[in-house]
């Protein structure tokens, strides 16, 4: 018996949203609009601030809401940065300390 490599209905939407999420710049064409250059930078400035990633709770909550419609999520703005965000046992062990 073959397997169906599209079993489920959502497999090949997932895939597809996954590669998405990794592409910088998906949707806007590879050139930034100055509001998310100036979100960047905040994020940017916060990020070498702390000397690592913000945890969700250390933004302020209007550039989080920024980020996430204008990146999708705070993984996708530290990606357009280059950065690496916080793993969830990292964010964990930052939570736990506080």
């Amino acid at each position: 018996m073959e397997k169906n490599p599209s079993r489920h209905p959502f497999c090949a939407w997932a895939a597809r949203r996954r590669r998405k999420a990794l592409r910088p710049s998906s949707g806007t064409g590879g050139a930034l609009t100055p509001v998310q250059q100036e979100q960047l930078k905040a994020l940017d400035a916060l990020y070498g601030r702390l000397g690592r990633a913000p945890l969700r709770e250390e933004l302020p909550p209007y550039l989080r809401m920024e980020l996430a419609a204008s990146f999708g999520s705070l993984r996708g703005a530290f990606l357009h940065l280059g950065l690496s965000p916080l793993t969830q046992q990292e964010a964990r062990q930052l939570r736990h300390r506080q």
